[in-house]
Parts: structure tokens; sequence; C-alpha cells
């Protein structure tokens, strides 16, 4: 059997295979010609594929990628398919992909490390070129099955921990970030500033660059670390009730940041319980910058990631290590950006 070979559904149903349509053109060059060749003439390609889209022209993709040729198919994972925040990232992605005539096809983990790695053999066995991951923590066992499938892997939105070069990533500057929410809450004459947060790769570094704004600024820190989570929709109540013990906690606090956005809503809701108006007697910042901050009764200050752009930065270096595994694409880190709104002003 000739895995090689295109096969056509025609519009009665009925199977034609590029023999067929060979013999009703009476040429040998049918294959060549679908697949661009040069040495193809562009009226034998015009003939070619005026015949095959008369025959409903339906490729065998899987056949193709087995010799090398036609389209790429790149694995994308989901981290949780109830989180619309992914699906910025995901359309940035699938437009490269998409409009270089490959294939994208979506996977979800739903924040499970085990799933991710069955996810790397599944990708094997379907035989894609590459894949684009995003990994809620980093163990032994990630990397192994990293190395035993040979995938070309694509890191998105998370940064391979020290030591690890051989795993290129795309991710926003998550430290730089908080560092610039913090400079702009001292600005307005915060002294006193709290973060909010739980273990999680992405708001480790947030929280590093907290503690090194407040370092710098000989202020002190007043970090409250909820307990860890990987459901979305655990965490406003997280940082409803970490905003609870900071005021127990640090009474002398104007301002919190919410290591994301979801945290900050729920501490603006333990606020306007308590009866502390925002930003009058405390402000508050996020950080991710969702649909959801914009509205006209939360207005949240936060730090916007340039999400689309991430995945089309993924999508770049999976497609240039698909068609070259051993390429070395350099790791990205973009810059994010202060969205200022109306829960932070200076202290009373």
């Amino acid at each position: 059997m000739n895995l090689a070979k295109h096969t056509f559904t025609g519009r009665d149903g009925i199977m034609t295979t590029i023999k067929d349509i060979a013999k009703h053109l009476h040429i040998s060059t049918v294959s060549r010609a679908i697949n661009g060749h040069p040495e193809i003439s562009d009226k034998t390609k015009k003939m070619v594929m005026t015949a095959v889209e008369e025959l409903g022209y339906i490729p065998n993709r899987f056949a193709q990628q087995l010799v090398g040729c036609g389209a790429l198919t790149v694995g994308f994972t989901i981290p949780d398919i109830n989180d619309s925040f992914f699906a910025k990232c995901a359309v940035g992605a699938e437009g490269v992909i998409c409009q270089r005539g490959h294939d994208i096809a979506y996977h979800s983990i739903q924040r499970n490390t085990a799933r991710l790695c069955e996810f790397l053999v599944r990708a094997k066995e379907l035989r894609y070129s590459s894949v684009i991951i995003t990994p809620e923590y980093w163990d032994k066992a990630l990397f192994q099955q990293i190395a035993r499938t040979q995938m070309p892997t694509v890191i998105l939105r998370r940064k391979t921990p020290d030591g690890v070069s051989d795993i290129p990533y795309v991710d926003s500057d998550h430290y730089g970030g908080v560092r610039e929410l913090c400079r702009h809450l001292i600005e307005l004459g915060h002294r006193h500033i709290a973060f909010i947060t739980y273990d999680a790769i992405v708001l480790n570094e947030r929280r590093q660059g907290y503690e090194d704004a407040m370092l710098r600024g000989g202020l002190p820190e007043y970090v409250f670390e909820c307990r860890r989570t990987t459901n979305s929709d655990q965490v406003i109540p997280l940082g409803y009730g970490g905003m609870q013990e900071v005021l127990k906690r640090y009474p002398q606090v104007t301002a919190v940041i919410g290591a994301n956005d979801m945290l900050a809503i729920g501490a603006m809701q333990a606020l306007h319980e308590a009866g502390i108006r925002v930003p009058e007697e405390m402000s508050v910042a996020g950080f991710d910058n969702r649909a959801i901050c914009d509205l006209y009764n939360i207005q949240l200050t936060t730090v916007e990631q340039p999400l689309r752009e991430l995945g089309c930065q993924a999508a770049e270096m999976a497609l240039r290590l698909a068609k070259d595994p051993t390429d070395k694409p350099a790791s990205v880190i973009m810059k994010t950006k202060l969205i200022v709104r109306h829960t932070t002003a200076q202290p009373r």
C-alpha cells in the first residue's frame, strides 16, 4: 500500500485516486501539479486543479505528512477550556498557522501535568509536526516525556527553568510588569502596598517583581499567599479571603495588588462588604487585563499582556521547528502594558 497516494472524494461519494485523475487527463504529473512542483507549468497546474475541484478535492494530509510534504499539523494545548483568557493566544497562533496553509489541533489538558504528558505521546502517535504547550508546573516527568517523545516543542506563556535552554519559550515580562505597577502606586504616594497571590509559575515571577520593587524603594513587604489552586472558579474567592486576611494582619495597608485580575476582583468584593471605598480608602490593582476589568462598575487598574502576539510568536517558532527540528529559535519575552483605570488613586 502506498501511503503517499492522494485520495479524493467525488461529488457522488465515490473515492477517486490520483491515478484516476491522471487517466482522465492523460498526464502523469497530477501529484506534482497538486503539490506545486516548480517544474510543472502553470497551464498544467490549472488544468489539474480544475479537474480535482470538479471531483471534490480532499487531500489525504496524513499520507502527505508521512512522506514529508503537504500541510503541517501543530498541536496546541488549552490549559483550561473553561477559561476564555487563553482564547486570544489561540487566535494568534491559529492565524499564523492557517495563513501558511497548515493545520492546528487543539487539546484541553485542564491544568493537569499528567494529561500534558499524555498529550505529548498522543501528538507523536498522530504524527504532529510540532507542539505548543503551556505547562501548569514544571516537574521531572514532563521534561522526561518531552525528551522521550522528541516532539519539537515550544512553551507558551511559561518560561523554562534556569539551566534549560534547549526548549524555546514565548512569554510576557511578568516581573517587569509588576515592577511598573508598583512604581505607579509608589508615585501616587503609597508606602504600604500588599500583594495577594498563590503558588503558580507566573504568579511567583510576579511576586518576585513586587518584592524587588519594595526592596528597591525601601518599603515594607506585605505578602499574603493563598492556598494553591488550579481551578479558575476558585480564584475570586481566594482573593476575597486574602483581602480579609490582609485587613486583619496589616491595617496600615493603603493599596493591594492581586497577582492576577481575579484575585484583585475578589479583593474588591471583600472591601465593598467591609465598607471600604475603592480607590478613596484602598487602591486595588491586578494583572492580565481580562475583559471583565473594563466593566463600568469594576474599571480595574491592571497590566496587559500581548496575548495575541504571544500566540503568533509561538506559532512562528513551532512552524520553524516543524520544518527543521534541529533549528534553535531564541526564546522571546514580550513587554507588558500598564492600564490605569479607576481603582488606584493617592492615599488619603
